[in-house]
């Protein structure tokens, strides 16, 4: 007798997020903009995570992660003096991402950002 497994198994929501973003960090292609006036140039990539994602959308090819994070632009630049260090004033902007998970070959991530 074989072994013989139902057409559909159910995955639960939170391991797929996990497993996509996983596949996103170590082997994504990433597509981001590559702005000069954020405060930190890490930020784009650090707030694409599990735990930003919003939405859940499942294709036929794989799935689709929908969410967004705050990211600190500067806005102005201020001199320092004898007294005092220079500064730097930032604003909060909201950034938005989607990550394309797709099931082939042991599944792909494919990551834009954009603000």
């Amino acid at each position: 007798m074989k072994n013989r497994l139902e057409e559909t198994t159910a995955v639960p929501t939170d391991d797929l997020i996990q497993h996509a973003m996983f596949l996103a960090h170590e082997v994504g292609d990433w597509r981001v903009p590559s702005p000069e006036d954020l405060a930190d140039e890490d930020a784009l990539y650090d707030g694409v995570r599990a735990s930003n994602v919003k939405d859940v959308e499942v294709h036929d090819d794989g799935v689709l992660l929908i969410g967004a994070f705050d990211v600190a632009v500067v806005t102005d630049y201020i001199r320092g003096s004898w007294h005092h260090p220079p500064e730097v004033k930032t604003r909060r902007e909201e950034a938005f991402f989607s990550v394309m998970f797709e099931w082939d070959d042991g599944g792909y991530a494919t990551v834009e950002v954009e603000f």
